[in-house]
């Protein structure tokens, strides 16, 4: 499906949502959501029915309508029976209740991915999702910020003069890469969002701990290798799982 196509099936189903009753929710043609998830009807209705204010009742549509084209291109790996189940009924919720709290773009995209991930992964136990799903919803877009940028193992542009660098520390070099992508934030700012990262488990070091690896000028090895020194080895086990939830499924990527 193209990226228009998709576009225009979110924004259909979204809005015949929007001019349904709440009570009728659950009744409507909701594409895989109600084919693939037939308890999720009332799960939806049941969120709908509450006082939840217009515009963030807009937001739970246009999520819904999203997910519900998403799970339309999905919907032959995803195990249904697990779907039927109430641990999934736990997962379903616990996600579209944090969609009423949350109004970023990228917050929102991370709960989705998580939500679709948690339907298509069998090799995760459900605690564990569940786990992840209560990290995520922690996760500032401050921190996905950072995530993305250590994920990558590089600043998306280097600064002149950078071949001629001469940092003493691994904090130097970190603060710099961070830098090089999120312009605004200042060390101390970075340091914090870094050290809750850690706290979560997400990574293996704290922001000024060293990685015992010998810090040279980039003309030794090569400027790429000498700013990978900066990440390598900072995910843990279950930062990279994390970020696999937050990444969109491979088969839904353009």
């Amino acid at each position: 499906m193209s990226v228009s196509d998709r576009e225009r099936k979110i924004e259909e189903i979204s809005k015949k949502l929007d001019e349904t009753p709440a009570g009728q929710l659950a009744k409507t043609n909701f594409l895989a959501i109600l084919e693939l998830i037939p308890m999720v009807g009332g799960l939806f209705a049941t969120l709908t029915n509450e006082l939840i204010p217009d515009w963030k009742l807009g937001r739970l549509h246009k999520f819904a309508a999203t997910l519900s084209v998403d799970l339309d291109d999905l919907k032959d790996r995803i195990d249904v029976e697990y779907l039927k189940r109430e641990e999934f009924g736990y997962i379903f919720e616990k996600t579209f209740r944090a969609v009423l709290l949350y109004y970023q773009a990228e917050k929102l995209g991370a709960l989705r991915n998580a939500l679709l991930n948690s339907m298509l992964r069998t090799d995760v136990k459900q605690d564990v999702k569940e786990h992840l799903l209560g990290v995520i919803e922690n996760l500032s877009t401050l921190h996905m910020g950072v995530l993305r940028v250590v994920d990558s193992g590089a600043p998306s542009t280097y600064g002149s003069g950078w071949e001629t660098l001469r940092v003493t520390t691994m904090t130097e070099l970190r603060t710099l890469l961070l830098r090089a992508s999120l312009p605004d934030l200042d060390r101390d700012t970075i340091r914090a969002i870094w050290n809750e990262l850690h706290n979560y488990g997400v990574f293996s070091v704290s922001f000024d701990e060293p990685i015992l690896y010998r810090l040279h000028a980039p003309e030794e090895s090569g400027l790429e290798a000498f700013l990978a020194l900066g990440f390598r080895d900072v995910l843990s086990k279950f930062g990279k799982l994390l970020i696999s939830f937050v990444k969109s499924p491979k088969s839904l990527e353009t």
